[in-house]
């Protein structure tokens, strides 16, 4: 993924709702809205935001990996073979799940 991140324009958000079509062969942008309006202007997630999505209690590849910060907005990657694909300023990154949490204080996954 050669992509540049942009907090409206390609965020987490977008690059989760791109790979998952690339791995599972489903379009989440629409189930995807709420979070992505919680990320791109700032305004907090809600908790119908997630409704759509089955909130799991382990990771399984695929599956979305939500990251919650007191201080932060909401943030999103994809867990994918036992690492998450995400993107922040720095570019997209494919690391372990303990590294990409980092800061965060709250993990969950959801399919």
């Amino acid at each position: 993924f050669d992509r540049t991140y942009h907090k409206q324009r390609y965020n987490c958000v977008h690059l989760v709702c791109e790979a998952w079509q690339l791995v599972a062969g489903a379009d989440l942008s629409q189930r995807m809205a709420g979070v992505l309006r919680a990320v791109s202007d700032g305004s907090g997630l809600q908790r119908d935001d997630m409704r759509p999505f089955e909130r799991l209690t382990d990771p399984e590849s695929p599956c979305i990996v939500l990251m919650h910060g007191r201080k932060q907005s909401p943030h999103v990657g994809l867990f994918y073979r036992q690492r998450v694909l995400h993107i922040t300023e720095q570019g997209v990154q494919y690391m372990p799940l303990d590294v990409a949490s980092i800061g965060f204080d709250r993990v969950r996954f959801y399919r």
